[in-house]
């Protein structure tokens, strides 16, 4: 109701008895904070769906034999994508509470990395 712009009072009286204990200091506080949290959520979905929408285009539109190079270039764009958001204290409360989750992601950024040579060796094969 705050993304259709009604006022907290429009919106106690919509909301009915359910929201009968509510006033305009308590949706004012959420709009602050949980309104928030869900505007980020919903922005994260957006951007995840015209993710996928991109890699399933570059996926359809290029040859079998490039697939490992644009692929390479997607999970690129992705890691690119998560440290951009970069966190340093979740990542010390992720260490503390699943410290394998982090040993994953460098392993999986080491294998990224080892295509990637791979890729270029394999290119410069081709042209020499």
């Amino acid at each position: 109701m705050l993304d259709d712009g009604l006022t907290y009072e429009a919106i106690i009286q919509r909301l009915g008895e359910p929201g009968r204990h509510l006033n305009y200091h308590n949706l004012k506080q959420w709009r602050k904070g949980g309104y928030q949290d869900y505007l980020k959520v919903q922005a994260r979905k957006q951007s995840a769906e015209v993710r996928d929408l991109y890699a399933r285009k570059i996926i359809e539109s290029t040859p079998a034999s490039d697939l490992p190079a644009a692929t390479l270039q997607l999970l690129s764009k992705e890691y690119f994508d998560v440290l951009l958001d970069f966190d340093p204290k979740q990542l010390e409360t992720e260490m503390k509470n699943n410290g394998t989750s982090y040993t994953r992601l460098l392993n999986s950024m080491t294998r990224i990395s080892n295509v990637a040579l791979e890729l270029k060796k394999q290119s410069a094969a081709k042209c020499g």
